[in-house]
């Protein structure tokens, strides 16, 4: 059959199909990490973080809040990311190639990486979120039972998305690393292996505490005994405590990190949500051990409960913007359940796209053609003309954010009454396109503009 007729009859495997689009999209997703990786960075925080990171690498073991306050202010998070950071960066360290090998005698005025530095530190993020996408991957395919189809579409679903992409490649930040974790986490309680479950998804509540938050109704849908589920939690519960445990007598530690956990709560953070927020948490968990009870399918729950749990964060707290990439690897495990996944995937995409909108215009000269002159060859450019928010809607920005989180708490209602188990769905062409558009959202909203900002002059 030629490929006009399989165009027109759509009937062709969608693996199969149309490998130049494939590879087109593959190319214009390679254009635009080569373009995040080179030109785009929101500096500050990862050089606060890679610098702090070197205070291991001097050999501030046991003093590392203590040391990192006097030099750069101070530490918010756990040792996990410092660590990790502190091995990638280790080979540029101690081969002198690094910033700031030893700055503990001029404090405060080295806050900035060296290109090259910034650009290995980008790898790391990258890496991570290549790896990310393999264990994505080992996930899929136990939960859709080896169907090649639903376990491809959802793996590029998660590999292509906006989200993700605006976290990673273009804002830099280490939350990637938690979702690492976290889905090693899950391929280890799929598996039916607790203890590693548990150790894994500790670990990913050392990076920073979301996955605690999801944690409980997982241990609560797929752990049968209580005594099992306790013990679960105590494991999850005890490894950011192990990691804190060596600096809980510090000050700098208890000003750092301790006050940081305090201060979300106060706020009306993950730690401290509404009474609204608390009781459809509850209602979850609730649900959570209902299906547990009467022995359905525990794995379309799962992504439904995963992706309700963390649209309630994000409706019940002022989040980062990078945070949401926690929620992605769900949402894409979704595309493999639902009826209309075209139509999903669209969606989606207008929510990144209100995101967008609310992003670019509420943090100018932040998240926009400034990016670019934080970025490793920001040399080349000079400052921006103007600000990219003119390319949005002249009102006010809090519309998008509005629109972004109704999306977000509507999705995992339209998983759950619009699921399909059928074996065989139709992706076709259309799915095609909707995912280019989706994967290539980032591309037009945010790096072309950001980049004309600072070349047209």
């Amino acid at each position: 059959m030629s490929l006009t007729k399989k165009f027109l009859t759509k009937k062709f495997d969608f693996r199969g199909f149309d490998k130049p689009a494939r590879v087109v999209l593959a190319a214009s997703i390679g254009l635009m990490y080569f373009l995040a990786i080179a030109f785009f960075s929101q500096r500050h925080d990862i050089s606060h973080t890679v610098l702090s990171s070197y205070g291991y690498l001097n050999g501030k073991i046991f003093e590392f809040y203590d040391y990192n306050k006097i030099v750069l202010g101070g530490n918010d998070y756990l040792p996990p990311v410092y660590i990790i950071f502190a091995i990638w960066m280790a080979p540029l360290f101690y081969s002198g190639l690094s910033s700031a090998p030893d700055f503990a005698s001029d404090p405060l005025t080295v806050l900035e990486l060296l290109p090259f530095e910034l650009l290995w530190a980008k790898f790391a993020l990258i890496a991570a979120f290549v790896l990310s996408v393999f264990v994505f991957y080992k996930v899929a395919s136990l939960i859709f039972n080896m169907n090649q189809k639903k376990t491809y579409i959802s793996t590029i679903a998660f590999a292509t998305s906006p989200l993700a992409f605006f976290a990673v490649g273009i804002f830099n930040q280490y939350d990637v690393f938690g979702v690492l974790f976290t889905l090693l986490g899950l391929l280890f309680l799929l598996k039916e292996r607790i203890l590693p479950f548990a150790v894994l998804f500790g670990l990913a509540a050392s990076f920073k505490f979301f996955a605690l938050i999801l944690v409980v109704p997982l241990i609560l849908l797929f752990i049968p005994s209580w005594i099992s589920r306790l013990k679960t939690g105590l494991v999850v519960a005890l490894i950011p405590l192990v990691f804190a445990l060596p600096y809980v007598s510090s000050i700098a530690f208890q000003e750092g990190v301790l006050r940081l956990v305090y201060d979300r709560g106060s706020s009306g953070s993950f730690l401290s949500v509404i009474t609204f927020a608390f009781a459809i948490y509850a209602g979850i968990n609730l649900w959570a051990l209902h299906v547990r009870r009467t022995n359905q399918d525990l794995y379309a729950p799962m992504v439904i409960i995963s992706i309700a749990t963390y649209a309630l964060l994000f409706n019940s707290v002022t989040f980062n913007p990078q945070w949401l990439i926690i929620i992605t690897p769900f949402l894409a495990l979704a595309v493999g359940y639902v009826r209309h996944p075209k139509l999903f995937l669209f969606v989606e995409t207008v929510a990144f796209a209100a995101f967008a909108w609310y992003v670019l215009v509420s943090f100018t000269d932040n998240v926009d053609g400034t990016m670019v002159m934080n970025g490793p060859l920001s040399g080349i450019f000079e400052n921006p003309q103007f600000p990219i928010s003119v390319f949005f809607p002249p009102i006010n920005p809090v519309a998008g954010l509005l629109i972004f989180k109704v999306i977000l708490l509507s999705l995992p209602v339209y998983v759950y009454l619009f699921r399909d188990n059928k074996k065989n769905p139709d992706f076709g062409f259309g799915l095609t396109l909707v995912l280019g558009a989706r994967a290539l959202a980032p591309l037009f909203l945010v790096l072309v503009p950001s980049l004309l900002a600072v070349m047209v002059h």
